[in-house]
């Protein structure tokens, strides 16, 4: 079997034949389709791309042929680290198996995964080229199932998350893939922007869908391991994570070692699509958002509540108390092809640190607030505290004479020590304050309307 697939790099389309040699000497055109193909810039020279196929036939595909089980769609097993999602429109089956459609199972496939490819095996830790794949059924024709469903890979990393959503049948028949009937499940895409980034991993990127929302998961989480580390310094890129998501869900987000400035990509084109991310954020920085190709960050973006599936693209919150960086990313056009992404930065920032003598039943939050305002000269309304932590420690205090024991000996007056101070245990408050910008900036950022929402 011989496969050739015309796709261009500017998202031109050409014309594809699959020749299938039957067990006669004869060969029969069984695969015709236009294809498109779109590619992100981002990672491996031309980055993670899309393929369309349109109008595509596929025949004679059996379940034994001469003996042997063929298969139309398969990944590429040497493909570890990548293999490109597609979307089908308008798919014909003729004279072809259900259970000779799709080939996505690690237990199908672990015999032939060897050298840098072994950790897709069932046994292995997963690989970002089988375990992240998906294929998008627009109309329902390339499943059979009429409507629009999303197929994707059967292994030990997404049966646990996807099965509530998803089924192994066609006909009633395994098929060696995860049909999810009824369900859009999408990629996202998040890259390391640190200097140094394409020599370090810095995942795993793990998300947990939020289970107290009505998101169709009962449990498990996503992951992804990335790129493997090669024998040899080929030029590899670790800076790149893929996963697969489901739209309108909250998810929790970490990963190994958050980097100081990366960038996520939603690949949704449908700007009713949205999730909100709960990133785990351990710094009571803020951080600088920017949208696509702006080199100055909107200041509308940054809200001071947690943002909703309802908030604009790259809306964005940090809650320095629970450790978070709450973002809404949306789809569009234009995030699709790679050109409405969200890169953070953390802001750059000097640190103040006060000693605030004042007992625990007297503090009060808006007179604390008040009286900061006057010190620094700023309005009270742009001064947030973030975060109050209560503390214990040591400090010297005046001693009380009536308390102190007798220090001295009469016979040796030299050993007469101080009365006055002794060391004592004392509350304090641990402040977190942040400094909203101005009215002015908020003016220059949002086209000169300080109250501007978005």
């Amino acid at each position: 079997t011989t496969v050739a697939l015309a796709t261009h790099r500017d998202g031109s389309t050409a014309n594809a034949q699959h020749f299938k040699c039957m067990c006669s000497s004869h060969c029969y055109i069984s695969f015709s389709t236009k294809v498109a193909s779109t590619r992100s810039p981002t990672v491996f020279g031309g980055g993670l791309g899309w393929v369309f196929f349109e109008d595509t036939t596929f025949a004679y595909w059996k379940s034994s042929d001469c003996g042997k089980t063929s298969r139309a769609i398969a990944p590429n097993l040497w493909g570890a680290e990548v293999n490109f999602p597609a979307t089908f429109t308008r798919t014909t089956w003729y004279e072809s198996d259900n259970d000779a459609r799709f080939d996505l199972s690690t237990d199908l496939f672990d015999d032939s995964y060897k050298k840098r490819a072994s950790p897709c095996k069932s046994t292995g830790g997963g690989c970002m080229g089988l375990d992240q794949l998906l294929f998008q059924d627009s109309d329902g024709t390339l499943t059979g199932t009429g409507v629009v469903t999303t197929v994707v890979p059967k292994t030990l990393r997404t049966d646990i998350v996807w099965a509530p959503l998803c089924n192994t049948t066609l006909g009633g028949v395994d098929i060696g893939a995860m049909v999810c009937a009824g369900t859009t499940v999408q990629l996202l895409e998040m890259v390391n922007l640190d200097r140094g980034a394409k020599d370090v991993k810095f995942g795993p990127l793990v998300l947990t869908p939020d289970s107290a929302q009505d998101n169709g998961f009962s449990g498990g989480v996503l992951s992804s391991v990335g790129s493997f580390y090669a024998s040899c310094p080929c030029g590899w890129d670790f800076s790149f994570y893929h996963i697969l998501i489901k739209p309108a869900t909250t998810y929790y987000m970490e990963t190994m070692s958050l980097p100081e400035n990366f960038k996520l990509r939603y690949w949704s084109p449908n700007p009713t699509d949205a999730i909100n991310l709960e990133i785990f954020y351990p710094d009571s920085r803020g951080v600088n958002v920017f949208v696509g190709d702006a080199s100055d960050p909107d200041l509308a973006l940054r809200l001071g509540e947690p943002p909703t599936l309802a908030s604009a693209h790259g809306a964005h919150v940090v809650d320095a108390q629970r450790l978070r960086l709450y973002m809404t990313l949306r789809g569009s056009t234009e995030g699709f092809n790679a050109q409405r992404g969200v890169v953070v930065r953390r802001t750059p920032t000097v640190k103040l640190k006060m000693n605030v003598e004042i007992a625990i039943d007297e503090f009060n939050g808006a007179q604390f607030q008040t009286n900061l305002a006057i010190l620094l000269g700023i309005p009270p309304e742009r001064i947030v505290v973030a975060a109050v932590q209560t503390r214990r420690r040591l400090m010297l205090v005046d001693a009380d004479p009536a308390d102190a024991p007798h220090l001295c000996d009469a016979q040796n007056p030299s050993t007469c020590k101080s009365q006055g101070r002794r060391l004592t245990a004392v509350n304090s408050l641990a402040l977190d304050v942040s400094i909203q910008p101005s009215a002015d900036a908020a003016a220059a950022a949002s086209g000169g309307d300080a109250s501007s929402a978005g």
